[in-house]
């Protein structure tokens, strides 16, 4: 096993300890937040993030909207970096999420946000990061140095987070006694074996991750982690933003994993790539410009719309 892959496990086990520290810390944070929505009411919660930490946003608005009926809305952050715009967010929320806390943009925007007349909160791993310091309540997850490029009890324990946020604002005990069995459960997930699903994945040219409702968001991050570590493991290379594949490693890797909320979607994509892209045999990112595309030289992935969801770009 590599170093990486090592590292990754590692963390992974990690995990339920990360989701039982929660706890510890939140008694005082989350009292605040609840308290500020009972008087408040927000009609609006607005996410801020990226990678990973974009895929917990998506459970976030899936528990917002099922269990609280408040829409949730993704933040584009250069609104605020580039375009100077304020957002008018006044008494609603801004739920800032972010492992390291230290992306100048998520900042930046958090700080716009306060400045609109929102509830800033960052749910972020590096309590004593840029992000932490510019929001008003800060809800840490506990997790601890996570240096695998895959985002794993980062992941996990931002998800738990979000889970003890709906829990506290609902009042609900079902859901609080649901919380505190996870840490076991999540033990238990830890040490189930997984030999034959990495039988049949280590062969496969292409992966798609399905999922619909709240698993939406777990579906993405397994395509994101499986392409990180596939392209890891062909000369990618760690930058502050996550993994920068290099050329070599791109093009010797066959199609990335990617993720669907369609059934219909991912089985037809599935279909197309399973023989290669007739534009670029699927061996490397598709350069062609979309009008070339879409006039015939890319037909096959153009029929399903393939070459979209796979991330494809001119």
């Amino acid at each position: 096993m590599l170093g990486a892959e090592l590292q990754m496990a590692s963390e992974l086990q990690e995990v339920p300890d990360a989701v039982r520290r929660q706890a510890l810390s939140l008694t005082g944070p989350l009292a605040a937040l609840i308290g500020w929505s009972q008087r408040t009411k927000p009609a609006l919660v607005m996410t801020c993030a990226r990678g990973s930490s974009a895929h917990a946003a998506t459970f976030a608005k899936h528990l917002f909207e099922r269990h609280l009926g408040i829409p949730v809305a993704a933040a584009a952050p250069n609104v605020a970096t580039i375009y100077r715009q304020r957002v008018q967010l006044k008494n609603q929320l801004l739920l800032a999420i972010s492992q390291s806390g230290r992306s100048d943009d998520l900042t930046e925007f958090a700080l716009m946000a306060k400045a609109a007349g929102a509830l800033t909160t960052a749910i972020v791993n590096d309590t004593d990061s840029p992000l932490a310091a510019a929001c008003d309540i800060v809800l840490p997850t506990a997790a601890g140095p996570e240096l695998s490029v895959a985002a794993t009890k980062s992941f996990v324990a931002s998800l738990a987070m979000l889970l003890r946020v709906i829990t506290e604002w609902k009042g609900d005990d079902a859901l609080r006694d649901a919380i505190g069995r996870l840490p076991e459960r999540l033990a238990l997930a830890t040490a189930l074996e997984w030999d034959e699903a990495v039988d049949a994945f280590s062969h496969a040219a292409s992966l798609v991750t399905i999922g619909r409702g709240p698993t939406l968001a777990i579906a993405r991050e397994a395509a994101l982690a499986g392409t990180n570590a596939r392209h890891r493991t062909r000369g990618g290379t760690q930058t502050q933003g996550g993994l920068q594949p290099s050329r070599r490693g791109l093009q010797q890797c066959r199609v990335p994993a990617w993720s669907h909320g369609s059934r219909l979607a991912a089985l037809s994509a599935l279909a197309v790539h399973a023989d290669g892209c007739s534009c670029c045999g699927a061996t490397r990112v598709c350069r062609r410009p979309a009008a070339q595309r879409s006039a015939g030289l890319c037909s096959r992935a153009r029929s399903t719309g393939c070459w979209q969801a796979a991330g494809f770009a001119a």
